[in-house]
């Protein structure tokens, strides 16, 4: 199996400004188009996505996040992969 197929797990935890309540229903709705399980909570400056699935996925929604949504802004991310794709 490629490994971007490979499931994996990830915390992304965002910094930057406006990552509350718009950010969190951003990155849940990616999570669900791209077919992966996790969740997303954040608050004013801090949010963190959880998310488990094939590894090109998960870099994808790594992805979307720092682009949008518009009234968000993330200057930076830290990626820490979880013990196991739980749920995948």
């Amino acid at each position: 199996m490629p490994a971007d197929v490979e499931p994996i797990a990830v915390r992304l935890d965002f910094s930057g400004a406006g990552l509350g309540p718009g950010f969190v229903a951003f990155a849940e709705d990616r999570l669900r188009r791209l077919g992966l399980s996790g969740a997303a909570r954040g608050e004013g400056a801090h949010a963190v996505v959880e998310a488990a699935g094939a590894a090109a996925l998960v870099d994808m929604l790594e992805v979307a996040c720092w682009l949008g949504p518009v009234e968000s802004r993330v200057d930076a991310v830290v990626r820490e992969a979880l013990a196991e794709a739980a749920g995948t």
